[in-house]
């Protein structure tokens, strides 16, 4: 059921919504890769560019064979990654407590809406969460008592993980058991006493992952992996970027941050909004935490989760989501307090919770009818009967919760929750679109007009989005960034054409001080002071 209901919310519409952020990027270079049969450079408009390593734009190509690299072939690896998470989350639950916890938290971080929102976007981060719950699941099921299988599997998936994303997510894992590992050490130890004999026991006892044979062994064929995954492009193509990029992105940013620059409190935040709509189970769980310390299987999510958190905490490059893959985490310690809650364990701080989160569903209603009554650009049919339903919804499951039926006001509250992000990622990423689809529109129209014309008469005047490029589907097209190499441009090809940034017009001013350039096609936004795109063609020498 989990499996059918993944699909559902993760699959459809994944090519709604036009390349954003650094999508483009991953498009481009994984499309490059394609047409040039190199799949060791990644390039972009034919100029090398490494940002994250190779894994992360080779999952893409399987998707892209038939039909070429499109956004929902850029997307469908997260997409599917979201999907193995939420059974993941249902595994480790199983394990730890008992299959209706791994449901409900399998439920829970399926309406997670930022968790929905990552998981259809074309990036490496939700391979980065996946991978970190893999090796999270090998410890629970046998890592944890020095089973070489899962300890060999635990180093492996970390070394294949480090060319998604980098490094760092081998190194949350590791780290997180450390944590847990060294807190239960300090516990047990308390309980025994700290003699030599005691000390010595327990420490093999509780870092036996590392401190053994097995581990050893298994951490050698994980550094292996590494390595050769490491060097091969290296030996292939001759370049050591690369390698660089991973010392650049995952031990320089961590230790000497260059950007993503925020105050260590900015995470509570994040923790907040990437948790939305379950924010306020979240927050009620944590008056519960010391009921779920007392069994071993609370104490391991709450220090592994814990030990996430502090990872992050600890990095000085901080993003919102870096924190990410705390979210399995917190929604499993959510699942395990709502299952005993059903169960018949008395709380009013998890009832007062459940009655604010249908409370947050009611007024979400009213805020689509709102948007419907007031906002022209942002009206669709489907605002005339959703805005009721999501109200009424609200209001019959804080009847419930209020009248101490709980499973219905739950089932009823995740019914509405999943049938809202439905909407919200398929007919409002829709609509929204429309508004702001404009870089691709603009592309498109370029792209007409263009090709026609004879490619060596086109440039880009300095750095444009990716998307742009992905778009235009012309190979590559000559860059330039000086004014110096636009006027030689210029002598050259009189009736030629630039894509270019509006805000560089400065840039584009002749020894006259006067305009250059007149735009044939301007993107075309709402406000317009907001940057735009142009093509341009060069002015008439009388003009």
């Amino acid at each position: 059921m989990l499996i059918g209901l993944g699909c559902l919310m993760m699959l459809p519409g994944l090519s709604i919504r036009s390349l954003w952020g650094s999508e483009g990027r991953w498009a481009v270079i994984a499309r490059e890769m394609m047409e040039s049969g190199n799949y060791f450079l990644p390039t972009i408009n034919g100029m090398v560019y490494f940002d994250k390593p190779l894994l992360s734009y080779w999952v893409i190509i399987p998707f892209s064979l038939k039909s070429g690299v499109t956004e929902s072939a850029v997307r469908m690896p997260s997409a599917l990654s979201g999907i193995l998470a939420c059974i993941i989350v249902f595994l480790i639950g199983k394990r730890l407590f008992d299959s209706k916890t791994g449901f409900i938290s399998g439920i829970l971080l399926l309406t997670t809406v930022m968790f929905l929102f990552w998981a259809r976007h074309g990036s490496a981060d939700m391979f980065n969460l996946l991978f970190i719950w893999i090796m999270f699941l090998f410890f629970t099921t046998g890592g944890i008592e020095g089973r070489f299988l899962n300890l060999m599997a635990i180093y492996i998936a970390g070394a294949i993980s480090s060319f998604f994303k980098g490094p760092a997510g081998a190194s949350v894992v590791f780290f997180s058991i450390c944590f847990y590992s060294f807190i239960l050490l300090l516990i047990n130890l308390q309980q025994r006493g700290l003699f030599y004999k005691n000390v010595k026991e327990e420490f093999l006892k509780q870092f036996r992952w590392v401190a053994s044979w097995r581990g050893m062994t298994s951490i050698s064929i994980g550094v292996g992996v590494f390595f050769i995954l490491l060097f091969l492009p290296v030996w292939i193509t001759g370049s050591w970027e690369s390698v660089r990029l991973m010392w650049r992105e995952n031990i320089e940013r961590f230790f000497r941050p260059f950007d993503h620059i925020e105050p260590a409190y900015a995470y509570i935040k994040h923790i907040a909004v990437f948790t939305l709509p379950w924010t306020i189970l979240v927050a009620a769980s944590f008056f519960r935490i010391k009921n779920l310390w007392r069994e071993w299987s609370g104490r391991y999510i709450i220090l592994v989760s814990s030990g996430i958190f502090i990872f992050f905490l600890l990095s000085g490059s901080r993003r919102s989501y870096y924190i990410l893959p705390l979210i399995p985490g917190l929604m499993i310690i959510v699942g395990k307090m709502i299952k005993d809650w059903l169960e018949g364990t008395s709380s009013y701080v998890l009832k007062a919770a459940s009655i604010l989160s249908a409370l947050l569903i009611s007024l979400s209603g009213i805020a689509l009818a709102y948007a419907y009554l007031k906002m022209d650009d942002l009206r669709h049919i489907s605002q005339i009967f959703l805005p009721p339903f999501l109200v009424l919804a609200g209001i019959t499951s804080i009847f419930f919760f209020y009248r101490d039926k709980k499973k219905k006001g739950l089932v009823l509250l995740f019914l509405t929750f999943f049938i809202f992000e439905v909407w919200i990622f398929n007919t409002g990423m829709a609509i929204t679109e429309k508004q702001r689809g404009s870089l691709k529109v603009f592309s498109l129209e370029a792209k007409e007009a263009i090709k026609t014309i004879d490619k060596e008469k086109v440039v880009i005047f300095k750095d444009i989005s990716s998307s742009v490029i992905f778009y235009l589907n012309m190979g590559r097209i000559k860059e330039i960034h000086t004014k110096e190499d636009l006027m030689e441009f210029r002598k050259t090809h009189p009736d030629g054409l630039v894509i270019a940034d509006m805000k560089n017009l400065d840039a584009l001013k002749d020894n006259r001080g006067c305009i250059s350039l007149e735009p044939i096609i301007v993107e075309k936004k709402q406000k317009e002071k907001e940057e735009r795109l142009a093509l341009f063609r060069f002015r008439k020498q009388e003009d």
